[in-house]
């Protein structure tokens, strides 16, 4: 949903009533506006138990997976979770999909894990500091624009690197 809300002006509704798209479908056509209608799930296998093996995740992180918001990221393909990140504004575990970083904030004292997405789409380069640094710069399209991700376990540093590296060429 994300990739249609940053490429072109629009609305989504998400798990909404037919009353409801039928309404929003008549507004459009009244304002002879073009849209889209697409109706269903793109995918059956999108959701955390399609991780597979959790063996070594912690009884934590396993928990976090097992609340996630339904079809949070219907369609996506899972790679590989990073169990703790710190970025900007927060610090949790990483989902890694082929479309992008899942983000579970969960420094915050609400109840559920708060989620960010950063996709691969607006993402420039990635730039690792030094081979000691624990850092990632995440260089976006758009001149200015940049994030990072700190990832102190050195494996999954180098795997998240690699990936990105990868992706982005």
């Amino acid at each position: 949903m994300r990739l249609a809300v940053d490429l072109v002006p629009c609305v989504i509704l998400y798990k909404s009533s037919a009353n409801t798209r039928q309404a929003v479908i008549a507004i459009l056509e009244e304002e002879q506006l073009p849209y889209g209608v697409i109706r269903g799930d793109f995918s059956l296998n999108s959701g955390p138990g399609f991780l597979g093996e959790t063996a070594g995740f912690s009884d934590e992180l396993k928990e976090l997976l097992a609340k996630t918001p339904a079809n949070l990221w219907l369609g996506d393909q899972f790679q590989f979770v990073v169990s703790e990140v710190e970025w900007e504004g927060g610090f949790g575990a990483m989902v890694v999909t082929d479309q992008g970083l899942y983000l579970a904030d969960q420094s915050s004292s609400a109840p559920a894990a708060v989620w960010s997405i950063i996709p691969f789409y607006p993402l420039a380069d990635v730039v690792r500091s030094g081979l000691d640094s624990s850092e990632i710069e995440l260089v976006y399209r758009q001149a200015g624009r940049e994030a990072w991700l700190k990832i102190e376990d050195s494996e999954q540093l180098a795997k998240v690197y690699t990936y990105l590296q990868r992706v982005l060429s």
